[in-house]
């Protein structure tokens, strides 16, 4: 399921697709539907834009600050490669936990399983 030799341009990932606000991140945990995989949990909730948003968080201990950044980095590119793919008008958030193998195929893996088990596949896609 890993897309990493995947070469090919699949969008960008903008500034409007970011959930940078406290109260946003604050409202997903409390009320968005939640769902979890082994090593990650999805809280998501409709935002009645015409786009998706994304943000990533992690629990408190989670490694230091190059493994978090590494991490961020790792599930933006998966979100980015997988957005065409994802239902328009939701919020994602990701709630990341510390795992073995920290690469980006197991965080691909990872993020598209979520969003299967929520139901927020795209219906040409799945």
């Amino acid at each position: 399921m890993c897309c990493f030799q995947q070469e090919v341009k699949t969008g960008t990932f903008t500034r409007a697709e970011r959930i940078a606000s406290k109260r946003e991140i604050r409202a997903l945990f409390k009320c968005g539907k939640k769902t979890s995989v082994l090593g990650a949990k999805l809280f998501f909730s409709e935002n009645g834009q015409e786009f998706s948003r994304f943000a990533v968080t992690f629990p408190r201990g989670y490694g230091n600050a190059v493994m978090r950044n590494k991490t961020k980095r790792l599930c933006r590119e998966s979100f980015r490669r997988q957005k065409k793919g994802l239902a328009r008008g939701w919020d994602f958030l990701f709630l990341m936990f510390q795992v073995q193998s920290e690469n980006f195929c197991a965080r691909y893996s990872q993020m598209h399983e979520l969003c299967k088990k929520a139901g927020l596949l795209a219906a040409d896609s799945a």
